[in-house]
Formats: structure tokens, C-alpha cells, sequence
């Protein structure tokens, strides 16, 4: 792209002297159908090992961590301060005027489960986008909602062509939904906002029992479903060891409205 004449020796030479900050992104995007996780963490070793003055930062959704890197620290990114919400907006817009509107929007009271999901970088962007777009946020915040369960079970990777596994193979958007849904308004309407990983995989075996064997294409297993709508999706995490959450309050209200929505008899 640069139109660097033969740079492979150059690069060669900045690796053996140690000059050069290596960032490898999105471990968890690699499948491991085929052994191809597993070849690409073998690389990275040998690669890390070969070089080994350099400085390294590999990425991933924690729900898919290998913990192989014996060499290296594991530090987990906290949500975005208050601080760095303020930051993010005021870079986001060229309009400092519409950035300063949409930072006194989110402190409204009225406003604060928007404020909650800014708290994640790619939820603060599509908050952006919609601000940006309308000067406003739209009067009925469930649409600010259904945009952010969408961006995270569909869009954030076919946006960027990844393709995960598919545990779930045949699921459909609107499966995984009413899936959600499910455990959502079981665990809401016990007053629970933690829940134990024996529960919540039960709940998902229960769901999935019902469907049509086609949609779901192997046997049903609540364990592996939930791992992978963690590490797919970011919706449902590990808090503790094997207690789960929604990773934002706002979703499982969400997801608990829709279920009574849905099933109005």
C-alpha cells in the first residue's frame, strides 16, 4: 500500500532488534472448526518466541481466552469511565456544539439506561450514529435498544466479514431472540440479576429441546449454546466464576419486555 520497496528484511531487522510493538486483534474471531484457533495460537508462540525482544498485545473476548500465553500479563478492559464517554463523543462529532447536546442528553434522568450502554465502546458509537443522524434520540428508547441487541448478534461481525462457529448452527436471529428473551424474563421475574451458569444452561436446554432438530443441527447443549452466544455476542457474560449476567442490566429489561410482549395472551 505504501509502496515500500522489499520490506520484508527491513521488518526482519526491526523483529530481531526488538523495535517493534506487534498487535495481533481479535483472537476470539478465529474459528476453531478445523483446528484453525489452535494453529493460529501455535504461531503466535513461535512467532512471540522467535522474537522475543519485541513488545506483543494480542486481543479477545475473555469468554474465548486461551490461556496459553504463559509469557504474557492478562489485563481485562474495564467499561468506559464517564470521563472517556466525554472523550469518545467530543472526537466523534466535528460539531462540538452537537457533541456537547448529546453529552447533556445522556445525564438527563430520563436518560440513564442510554448512559449505561455508552459505557461500551461499540454501544457509545451507535449512540453516535443515532444522535448524529437526528439531532435526538428517538422518543421510543426500545428502538435505541433493538439497534444494540442487533449491532452485537448480527451486524458487528457481518459488518466486517467474520464468521464465527456456529455451536448453534441454524439458529435464527429471531430464535436467538426469543431465546434471550426466555432467560431474561425467568431470572427478572425471580428479582435475579446474577444467575448460575447450572440454571441459565438448563434454561437454554429447555428452549432448545422445543425447536425442530434442523434449526438446531447437533444435540442440544445448554453449557456450550451459552458459551457461545458469550463469545459470539458480548449479551450474556461471566461475572464470577460460573455466575452469569446480562452485561448490561438494560438488555435483560429489554429482553423481559419483549417476552411480555410477544405473548400477550
Amino acid at each position: 500500500i505504501c509502496e515500500f520497496p522489499d520490506a520484508k528484511p527491513f521488518i526482519k531487522i526491526l523483529l530481531q532488534k526488538g523495535q517493534a510493538l506487534v498487535l495481533f486483534d481479535g483472537l476470539d474471531e478465529v474459528v476453531e472448526e478445523q483446528g484453525k484457533r489452535e494453529q493460529v495460537i501455535n504461531f503466535l508462540l513461535d512467532f512471540t518466541n522467535r522474537y522475543p525482544k519485541n513488545k506483543y498485545i494480542i486481543t479477545s473476548r475473555s469468554a474465548a481466552v486461551d490461556y496459553s500465553f504463559e509469557k504474557f500479563t492478562y489485563v481485562e478492559i474495564a467499561d468506559f469511565t464517564e470521563k472517556q464517554v466525554e472523550t469518545f463523543v467530543r472526537k466523534w462529532f466535528v460539531d462540538t456544539v452537537k457533541a456537547e447536546q448529546m453529552l447533556e442528553e445522556l445525564k438527563k434522568q430520563d436518560k440513564r439506561n442510554l448512559g449505561e450502554l455508552a459505557k461500551t465502546p461499540i454501544l457509545l458509537a451507535l449512540l453516535c450514529l443515532n444522535y448524529e443522524e437526528a439531532f435526538a434520540f428517538p422518543l421510543r428508547r426500545s428502538e435505541i435498544y433493538e439497534e444494540a441487541i442487533d449491532a452485537l448478534l448480527k451486524k458487528w461481525d457481518s459488518s466486517r466479514n467474520i464468521r464465527r462457529d456456529e455451536i448453534y448452527r441454524g439458529l435464527s436471529l429471531t430464535r436467538k431472540r426469543q431465546l434471550l428473551a426466555d432467560v431474561a424474563a425467568y431470572f427478572f421475574a425471580r428479582g435475579e440479576i446474577f444467575f448460575k451458569q447450572e440454571d441459565i444452561s438448563q434454561l437454554i436446554y429447555n428452549y432448545l429441546v422445543k425447536l425442530p432438530s434442523r434449526e438446531i443441527g447437533t444435540e442440544p447443549n445448554g453449557e456450550f449454546v451459552l458459551k457461545a452466544i458469550e463469545a459470539q455476542h458480548g449479551i450474556l457474560v461471566e461475572q464470577a466464576q460460573s455466575i452469569y449476567s446480562f452485561s448490561h442490566l438494560t438488555f435483560q429489561e429489554y429482553f423481559t419486555a419483549r417476552k411480555l410482549v410477544d405473548n400477550v395472551q
